[in-house]
């Protein structure tokens, strides 16, 4: 398999659709890569993925995939090209994830549920959005929200609004709000702002930022 390989995402997809068939439809997992394909093209003398490249090729793997994903779990993690750049390298950011994200809405629509045995309301299809809040950016959050409310509006995805960052990893790092956990108020503060605007979805207490959340990469 290489890079170059035309059409790639379509045999994916069409991988995809086949393992549904034979399964009676059960959740299949559908990547563009087979886990380890980039980086082993890399080692054996490819040329790494440049930024416009996955860019061209993000929008190309969404539009391919639509009927195959059942359930997206996408991250939003920043408003401002300012924060996007200094904690992740990642210039208009927010301009691609929420381009991505109205692709996701529009191949599975709105959150579709069913209720279990036991009476649990289960999502069937649709999109949820996680942001993490993270320390001394609750405006940029509340902004992220006010983005993705303009994108696709409140009631086609559901939010996922995480305040488990831990400042474990981070400690040695010269950012000093890293340093520490998101308070209280930074929290409620962007989830007051996720009700107002109508956000409906699933929310933390601050009893989730704790290391046994976080893997060991």
């Amino acid at each position: 398999v290489s890079r170059r390989t035309k059409n790639m995402t379509k045999i994916y997809a069409e991988v995809g659709r086949h393992a549904k068939e034979v399964s009676g439809n059960l959740p299949t997992m559908v990547s563009p890569y087979i886990h380890g394909v980039k980086t082993d093209q890399v080692m054996w003398g490819d040329k790494a993925t440049t930024v416009s490249e996955h860019e061209f090729e993000w929008n190309e793997i969404l539009s391919n995939l639509e009927g195959l994903v059942d359930i997206y779990l996408p991250d939003f993690k920043y408003a401002s090209d300012s924060l996007a750049v200094k904690y992740s390298n990642a210039p208009k950011y927010s301009y691609y994830a929420a381009a991505a994200l109205a692709e996701m809405v529009e191949s599975v629509g709105r959150p579709v549920f069913f209720r279990d045995t036991s009476g649990e309301e289960i999502m069937k299809s649709g999109v949820i959005v996680r942001h993490l809040v993270l320390p001394s950016s609750r405006r940029d959050s509340m902004e992220v929200l006010d983005i993705i409310a303009k994108t696709v509006g409140v009631k086609n995805v559901r939010l996922s609004l995480m305040s488990q960052y831990t400042p474990e990893f981070a400690l040695d790092c010269n950012i000093p709000c890293l340093h520490r956990k998101v308070t209280s108020f930074e929290y409620n503060s962007v989830l007051d702002h996720a009700e107002k605007l109508g956000f409906e979805g699933y929310f933390q207490d601050r009893s989730s930022a704790c290391t046994n959340y976080t893997p060991e990469f």
